[in-house]
């Protein structure tokens, strides 16, 4: 899970991104992993997608699990502290959307 520079409050996520135009999900999923927390994921699956109303537009969000096999650095930029963490002891932090992600990982 990562802790971004640019959020206020120290809530712990999981690790988003945007996709630039032309690109699809998984490309924008890699991409971001590479950029934000150095890694290079060797299986990727989509375990849930859905539309929300993010800053004032409607958007469709993937939800990736992924097999990784380097260990993750926080790029010191966007991404300011990253932890793992057990599913059953994620920090009191941790946004109910974000929960709701990793358990559709976890059965997916």
């Amino acid at each position: 899970m990562v802790r971004h520079s640019y959020r206020k409050r120290l809530e712990w996520h999981v690790p988003t991104g945007g996709i630039r135009r032309g690109e699809d999900a998984e490309l924008a999923a890699r991409r971001e992993l590479a950029e934000e927390v150095a890694v290079s994921p060797i299986t990727m699956a989509i375990v849930h997608v859905e539309e929300i109303d993010l800053h004032g537009a409607r958007n469709e969000v993937t939800v990736f699990a992924a097999t990784i096999c380097e260990s993750p650095r926080a790029d010191g930029r966007e991404i300011a502290e990253l932890a793992f963490f057990g599913p059953d002891d994620l920090p009191p932090t941790t946004p109910a959307w974000a929960r709701n992600y990793i358990a559709k990982a976890l059965a997916g």
